[in-house]
């Protein structure tokens, strides 16, 4: 009888004390979540941290080019070059046709792409377009090259040089930009709303031909 009652009243007792297994179970799930939130919140910080470094680039200045800028502007050209697609060969000997010389400013401007230190990371090259290569009643500045250093391809560069190649166009009473890209390029050239123009000639005429309006 006695012992009846005592087991009773133990029984009764472990009702009030809590499952300790349980609550460790719930201490663990608890600190497992807390390192997860942590973890978490770190993944996060990164991303926002990457994401103001790439909104926060250094300023560029765009310029008009002259006779003092072709060295460091044909350094540039060289290494987009020496970048492209194609044979390696080929890209050695092309690289004399893309340089610019004085020769080439009678006739073009250049437009340079400077960075806040004044070291020029960019350059583009605008012309009269010929009435034939443009789309009918229009008239145009042919966009004769367009180089960014490579590793500040994505910088917002190549927009800004076309950006103002287009003021110029506009300020001049020009309908648009004709703008002639290698390969590699076409991705840029319509992801800035140009679109492809047909050749009058596939064979003679340059392929890879796009129109960029005012």
């Amino acid at each position: 009888m006695i012992l009846d009652g005592l087991k009773s009243g133990m029984d009764q007792l472990s009702d009030l004390v809590p499952d300790q297994s349980s609550h460790a179970n719930d201490h663990q799930e608890h600190t497992d979540w807390a390192g997860w939130d942590s973890w978490v919140n770190v993944a996060e910080n990164q991303k926002s941290a990457s994401r103001k470094r790439r909104n926060k680039r250094a300023p560029i200045s765009i310029r008009p080019g002259s006779a003092s800028d072709l060295e460091a502007a044909n350094r540039v050209i060289e290494a987009c070059v020496m970048t492209w697609n194609i044979p390696e060969r080929v890209k050695r000997l092309s690289l004399a046709s893309y340089r610019y010389t004085e020769i080439d400013l009678d006739h073009l401007r250049l437009l340079i792409a400077q960075d806040h230190n004044k070291k020029i990371i960019g350059v583009a090259g605008i012309e009269p377009a010929e009435k034939s290569a443009v789309p009918a009643g229009k008239s145009g500045l042919l966009l004769h090259g367009i180089y960014v250093e490579p590793k500040l391809h994505r910088s917002g560069t190549g927009r800004q040089l076309v950006k103002r190649a287009l003021e110029i166009a506009k300020a001049e009473s020009y309908a648009g930009l004709l703008i002639r890209a290698q390969p590699d390029a076409i991705g840029f050239f319509k992801a800035i709303g140009s679109r492809e123009i047909t050749t009058a000639n596939s064979r003679k005429d340059y392929p890879h031909q796009y129109w960029l309006e005012v």
